[in-house]
């Protein structure tokens, strides 16, 4: 799926326009001195604002980490199911190797 620019150009000035002109994150950075004083016209969100960001951030985060999960189950299952098992079975070979390679590091020494 290829995006045009004129998409995101699209994309880009709808996010610039929505309601919420700050992000939490964004709040949080900025210095003490008042934003008239360095000459942005906006205004500094209210309390009830920075909570509906907060919860957009955490409601954005939980899904996420669901569709992740429930991605790696259905991943599992479908690789029993058709794939013989083969990407556990390379995550498994990755997993002692890194585990042999970290050993040797920690207890070679050239007296052995």
């Amino acid at each position: 799926m290829f995006i045009r620019t004129s998409q995101l150009f699209k994309v880009r000035s709808f996010v610039k326009a929505s309601p919420l002109k700050f992000s939490f994150r964004e709040y949080a950075a900025k210095s003490k001195i008042s934003h008239r004083a360095v000459g942005l016209n906006t205004e500094i969100p209210t309390p009830t604002t920075l909570r509906i960001l907060r919860l957009k951030e955490h409601r954005l985060r939980r899904s996420l980490l669901g569709g992740i999960l429930i991605a790696t189950a259905v991943g599992y299952y479908l690789d029993g199911k058709y794939n013989a098992r083969a990407i556990r079975r390379t995550l498994r070979t990755a997993w002692v190797g890194a585990v042999l390679a970290a050993d040797y590091k920690w207890n070679f020494t050239y007296s052995k």
